[in-house]
């Protein structure tokens, strides 16, 4: 056994599972064969000899320890025989030359005659194939083998295969420590740090790069990254020893065929090679593009990235470009337009399948192909990276028409930032083109991202814009669409009548034009409005309408964002059980679809039946859920909304400190993103809170800017709530005839609106009738109030923009 190297570091992870693969072979009656695979330059042969001695040096296999390298991938030599390694072998356990047989079989019988019943350990490094070693394997149940390949070798019996990956972080560090200058390492660990990935974390590479740093002895750290940085994979080099030739050993391997389309696949816009962009980018048949992708995992050549997905290891990413410049320009262009326009086709495939009612046009060339995924939804799912690559590196016409076709689905994914990239690239690149239908489109799309992330100044600005576009270009169907969202900006701002009047507006443009999706799309929208406005039985009838028109076109995605809608508005006439059922329809349906905006609305539509159903503790932790999701998508109002829902909640089970903090948070959060109606729903909620626990003077002035900012929002249900809880704040303060104009007041919003609320503050002036002779008292009009602290998080019923 050649001596183990004295710097080696890590590994942990894979000598533990060595180790337990070896414990589970030791209880079964067949010899124990391991396989220790990866790609050139991870440091295989290292493993497997560190591997041997430590398991020696633990008292195992003392009988017999061999090594033997096969050769498998030397460029000068050929790999070894088997029959010679046998012959070597034989001569090592005593056997004389003049009794070896001189035939192969012979040869390995008695091969494993002299291993039965000893305690051997077997170390064949670099093995080329299958075949070199099968008659190298012992059969004897007391006997290791540990084999090395770049290769996978799982057609040998026994066999258990050892996958070693690149170097965790830390590890690279260690071993960079280890070998190179500590001085120099601790000095500048920024730098340390970068030099390892510059190596990808390749034990080799790493290897290289800190003997390079130990013969310049004048260099600091940083001058070996600025070194690696300039000269890329021809920078980890070492005397005669470069990264570049070990991979050399590996592709020179491949034939013709496999190596021109290992060299295709640099081309890749993306990180994740799938059957069907490799399909499109090498001009194979997508079942012959997975078979290649398979080749190549064997041999270690690339890396699974997912069920259906490889990758390359970074460094071996750089040699195949290299590589691909072999390649006539021509070839090149050719294989990166066909994959530009199968992700282009795919996606506008895809998105119409997922959204028919978004009117996406099919304007591709390219062939559409989801192979190997089974439906439009999986495939975009784990596409979505390449294809924002596409838009990104395919050049100004791809990215637009890819930020056309995306823009909703990002939206409805809740990917706000992303969608905000690359619609802002969209919109320059179409300026560069002179395309007013795209710019239009992408403005409309990045207007209608501001709106759900609460920046409608921004949003007005880009959507008046893209009105204007659209209305130069005769487009009626795009001009509907960006004034339901003008519509839903102001909406989403608190400005519920102007939010209205531009449904409205839209609506009778797609009536004209007999846009059934288009129409179903703005009643949920102004159902939405409706429910805000008080006006209950009229949000559910547009509701209604709308499920109608959107389930008869097979719109999944918008059909749960209204069964959302229309089971609040349920919830809110007191149809408990109804709205609950419809809630839990329009939460499977988000789930289903991928619609996690729709899905935080859904769950706080049915924390909000909870709610109304007196079942506060019920309804916290949707609340939460709703919340996490919000928080993740950068969805403010939404967010904020779901935290001050859960600190109402809190309040109605006597929680009063938790609930005070929770929507101190929300009313910080409301007022950055200057959500009136929100601001007067958690202003009510605090005002309550701060009268339960003795501070009537701040919880008057609560309620009063929550009347005040319902004048302006002409929310009815925070304005009756705002009346009431003065009232209960004045009768609190003595001032009992201004109690009961504010009770009064309350009671006759809350009748005319048909809420149960009504009842309560009934009964609230039945209380106060016999205190009211002799017991009025004035109050004076300045109060402080409780002030707003740290950022919070919310809720609001989805619309579909």
């Amino acid at each position: 056994m050649p001596p183990e190297l004295a710097a080696f570091v890590g590994r942990e992870r894979e000598l533990t599972e060595l180790r337990c693969a070896i414990a589970e072979g030791g209880n079964t009656a067949d010899p124990c064969v391991i396989a220790v695979e990866g790609m050139a330059g991870i440091g295989k042969t290292q493993f497997a000899i560190h591997a041997a001695h430590e398991l020696v040096r633990a008292g195992h296999y003392a009988d017999v320890q061999l090594f033997t390298n096969l050769r498998g991938f030397d460029r000068h030599r050929a790999p070894i025989d088997p029959s010679e390694v046998l012959d070597s072998f034989l001569r090592r356990l005593g056997v004389p030359g003049s009794r070896i047989p001189a035939d192969l079989d012979g040869r390995a019988a008695m091969y494993r005659d002299r291993l039965d019943g000893r305690a051997a350990i077997i170390v064949l490094d670099n093995v080329a194939d299958e075949d070199q070693v099968r008659d190298l394997l012992p059969t004897g149940p007391r006997s290791l083998t540990i084999m090395t390949s770049r290769r996978s070798l799982a057609g040998l019996a026994h066999v258990r295969q050892l996958v070693l990956p690149a170097f965790s972080p830390d590890e690279a560090l260690r071993l960079l420590h280890a070998t190179a200058s500590a001085d120099k390492v601790n000095a500048d660990l920024r730098a340390t740090t970068e030099i390892a990935e510059l190596c990808g974390h390749l034990p080799i590479a790493v290897a290289l790069a800190s003997q390079r740093l130990r013969a310049r002895s004048s260099w600091t750290v940083q001058n070996l990254v600025d070194y690696l940085r300039t000269h890329g994979l021809d920078g980890l080099s070492a005397g005669g020893s470069t990264v570049r030739a070990v991979f050399e050993l590996s592709y020179r391997e491949l034939d013709a065929e496999q190596g021109r389309h290992y060299r295709l696949l640099a081309l890749h816009p993306g990180d994740a090679l799938t059957p069907g962009s490799v399909a499109a980018i090498t001009g194979l048949a997508p079942a012959t593009a997975q078979a290649f992708l398979e080749s190549m995992l064997d041999q270690n050549m690339l890396q699974q990235r997912g069920p259906n997905a490889y990758e390359f290891h970074d460094l071996l990413r750089a040699y195949a470009r290299d590589l691909v410049m072999q390649e006539d320009e021509a070839t090149r262009e050719a294989s990166l337009t066909r994959v530009f326009d199968h992700y282009l086709a795919t996606a506008t495939a895809a998105i119409r399948e997922l959204y028919p009612y978004r009117g996406i046009p099919d304007q591709a060339t390219g062939r559409a192909e989801y192979f190997p995924h089974p439906d439009a939804r999986t495939w975009l799912t784990d596409e979505s990276p390449s294809l924002l690559a596409v838009a990104r590196s395919a050049g100004p016409r791809y990215t637009v028409e890819m930020a056309g076709i995306l823009g909703h689905h990002l939206q409805a994914g809740g990917h706000f930032g992303v969608n905000e990239q690359l619609q802002l690239a969209a919109t320059a690149a179409a300026s560069d083109l002179d395309d007013l239908t795209g710019r239009s489109t992408a403005l409309l799309n990045l207007g209608a991202n501001y709106a759900w992330t609460s920046f409608h100044a921004d949003a007005r600005r880009c959507l008046a814009e893209a009105l204007d576009g659209f209305r130069t270009l005769g487009d009626r169907r795009a001009e509907a669409e960006v004034l339901s969202t003008i519509g839903l900006s102001y909406d989403m701002s608190s400005e519920l009548l102007a939010g209205v009047r531009h449904y409205t507006e839209a609506l009778i443009i797609l009536a004209e034009l007999g846009d059934e999706a288009g129409e179903g799309r703005v009643m949920c929208n102004l159902g939405f409005a409706c429910e805000r406005l008080g006006r209950y039985e009229e949000s559910l009838t547009w509701s209604e309408r709308a499920v109608r028109r959107l389930r008869a076109i097979n719109a999944r995605v918008a059909e749960g964002r209204v069964l959302t809608n229309l089971g609040r508005s349920l919830a809110w006439t007191g149809r408990i059980e109804e709205a609950a059922r419809m809630l839990e329809q329009a939460l499977e349906l988000s789930r289903s679809t991928g619609d996690r905006t729709g899905e935080g609305a859904a769950l706080m539509g049915l924390a909000f039946v909870y709610e109304r159903a007196g079942r506060p503790s019920r309804a916290i932790p949707l609340h939460q859920q709703a919340l996490e999701i919000f928080d993740s998508t950068g969805n403010r109002a939404d967010e904020c909304r779901a935290m001050s829902r859960t600190g109402t909640c809190m309040l109605d089970l006597g929680e009063i400190t938790e609930a005070i903090a929770v929507l101190t948070q929300a009313l910080d959060c409301s007022r950055v993103i200057a959500d009136r109606v929100l601001q007067a729903e958690v202003l009510n909620s605090m005002g309550v809170a701060l009268l339960r626990v003795g501070h009537p003077d701040q919880a008057l002035e609560c309620h009063r800017e929550a009347a005040e900012l319902t004048a302006m929002t002409g929310d009815r249900y925070e304005a009756a709530r705002a009346q009431r809880h003065l009232g209960d704040t004045y009768a609190d303060l003595g001032d009992l005839v201004t109690a009961r104009e504010q009770l009064e007041c309350a009671l006759h919003e809350f009748r005319e609106m048909g809420l149960s609320e009504g009842d309560e503050v009934r009964s609230a002036l039945e209380r106060l009738a016999p205190a009211m002779p002799n017991r009025s008292v004035r109050l004076p009009r300045e109060v402080g109030l409780v002030p707003a602290v740290a950022h919070g998080g919310g809720e609001r019923k989805r619309r579909i923009s």
